[in-house]
């Protein structure tokens, strides 16, 4: 027979075990803590101590393994306390009732999702440039600079120019890279370049701030600088001329391989081999940034002049190596 919550007699019986001889007090603790009562016995009674056979079930019965309450089969007797429950509805009593924390309520309140973006389901998304903003500085410095023999003293080249045994009419210095000849930027407003004309002003921008707006010249043109250029509206475009010697030339332009498939008015070959050769005579240097994948390139444009590639896979060092 067991108390309700789980506590069988034979649980008592083994706590009662525990505590020494003749200590009627720690064993009426004991009793109580697992929801019994002493019955017959005071705290300083000195009765043995209580056994399975001094305990008495409910209803009167002995305990298991006894004769009755106090005997033994040796004949021997004892005056141990008995625990028995004690409850008005003759049932064994729970345990005491300990604190009790009910679970927070949930919160249902909250929001379950993160609050949705409130741009206008028209709105455009944020514009992305096609050169990575965290190189395009570096990759158009060393686009528009070039070297020129202004650095620290060249002492291998001394040493070599002074083993010709010749007189020496200067001192070699090593290379270094600037912009202050400037740079021309011819932007091409044709129609294959049409869906580029954010980054074609972005880059405009970005070269103003590098070069310096006084050392940048901006010109427009449709398909091949050939056909005309100009700062402003197509009918004030006037007749190419290059730069002053040793200005850097950048050309932003798809080399007609945009636009309508058949468009009659896609720069030929002819005209911009025209164009590159007007540059070179004049001692300018061209390089163009293309908006396509290199796969695409003619392989005529490849050999007449620098391209490199207007996308976010194009780093300084990829200039450094392709340009020089």
């Amino acid at each position: 027979m067991s108390v309700p919550g789980g506590v069988w007699i034979a649980d008592v019986v083994r706590a009662l075990s525990l505590a020494s001889p003749g200590d009627t007090a720690r064993q009426q603790a004991i009793a109580r803590l697992l929801g019994m009562e002493v019955r017959g016995a005071a705290p300083d009674d000195a009765a043995a101590p209580a056994g399975p056979a001094a305990l008495d079930l409910p209803g009167g019965g002995p305990a298991p393994g006894g004769q009755g309450a106090g005997a033994r089969d040796d004949g021997s007797h004892t005056d141990a306390a008995v625990p028995v429950a004690v409850d008005a509805t003759g049932t064994l009593p729970l345990l005491p009732p300990v604190g009790f924390e009910p679970p927070p309520e949930p919160v249902w309140s909250g929001a379950a999702l993160p609050a949705q973006n409130p741009r206008s389901p028209d709105a455009r998304p944020g514009h992305e440039p096609l050169l990575a903003p965290r190189s395009a500085n570096a990759v158009l410095h060393r686009a528009l600079s070039r070297d020129v023999p202004e650095g620290e003293l060249d002492i291998p080249g001394v040493i070599r120019l002074l083993a010709t045994g010749r007189p020496v009419a200067g001192l070699p210095h090593l290379p270094v890279r600037t912009l202050r000849y400037g740079v021309q930027l011819l932007a091409d407003v044709g129609t294959g370049m049409e869906p580029f004309s954010r980054d074609v002003h972005e880059m405009i921008d970005r070269v103003r701030t590098i070069v310096g707006r006084e050392g940048t010249e901006v010109l427009y043109f449709d398909d091949c600088p050939t056909r005309g250029t100009g700062p402003g509206l197509r009918w004030s475009w006037q007749r190419y001329a290059p730069p002053p010697r040793g200005t850097r030339v950048l050309v932003l332009t798809d080399l007609g391989l945009g636009g309508p498939p058949h468009s009659p008015r896609r720069g030929t070959r002819g005209e911009w081999e025209q164009w590159v050769g007007a540059l070179l005579h004049a001692g300018c240097t061209p390089v163009a940034f293309v908006p396509l994948p290199p796969r695409r390139w003619p392989g005529w444009a490849v050999d007449l002049l620098p391209l490199m590639a207007w996308d976010r896979n194009t780093t300084a060092g990829w200039a450094r190596t392709h340009l020089g």
